[in-house]
């Protein structure tokens, strides 16, 4: 096995780590078009100065390694924290549909995916042209806090528009706005 293949996997088993356990409980869930969040992944403390039901927190992660032809590769995954996301019992009674408000709250963890998928297409587009670039890592780093930006950015307008999930029409134009956002950067999709 060649040390760049040893380094890659290794990498790629640092990320997968993040995602496994601490005391037998797994703390975060990578994104995966076939895996939906469910009321009992929220289990952080809840914001007591917050007036919301529930709070969903996902980030997107990151490690780029170089080969040592100087080839650089990115490892990159989207997951739901249950640690930092939260449900309030209390005002969850006060929600007709909880189905529909946990839609809603898939919709954060899928627009950061969509985010993630972003982040993935500009790192290819830089390194198609800027391969070995003497401000690669702050080039690079630059990608990422203007996506991390734009991720917010993205985050409050969908709750805005929707006014966190109270606007059922805007609601339902959203869930088709995110649909079509995945299926635009399906290429950019994690691959296993």
């Amino acid at each position: 096995m060649t040390r760049t293949r040893i380094t890659s996997l290794l990498t790629i088993g640092m990320i997968l780590l993040a995602t496994l356990t601490t005391f037998g409980q797994r703390l975060t869930i990578p994104w995966a078009q076939d895996i939906k969040l469910t009321w009992d992944d929220f289990q952080g403390p809840i914001d007591p100065a917050s007036s919301f039901a529930a709070y969903t927190n996902a980030q997107m992660n990151y490690v780029i390694k170089t080969a040592p032809d100087g080839a650089p590769t990115l490892y990159i995954l989207c997951t739901f924290r249950k640690n930092f996301s939260w449900k309030n019992p209390e005002k969850l009674k006060q929600v007709d549909d909880k189905p529909y408000l946990l839609n809603h709250e898939q919709g954060h963890f899928d627009l950061e995916e969509v985010i993630t998928r972003r982040m993935r297409k500009e790192f290819a587009e830089y390194c198609a042209a800027h391969k070995k670039s003497p401000t690669f890592n702050t080039d690079i780093e630059q990608i990422f806090k203007k996506l991390t930006t734009a991720s917010q950015a993205l985050q409050d307008q969908y709750d805005n528009e929707t006014n966190h999930s109270k606007n059922k029409a805007k609601q339902e134009e959203w869930n088709k706005k995110i649909a079509a956002m995945l299926t635009e950067l399906n290429q950019y999709a994690r691959k296993l």
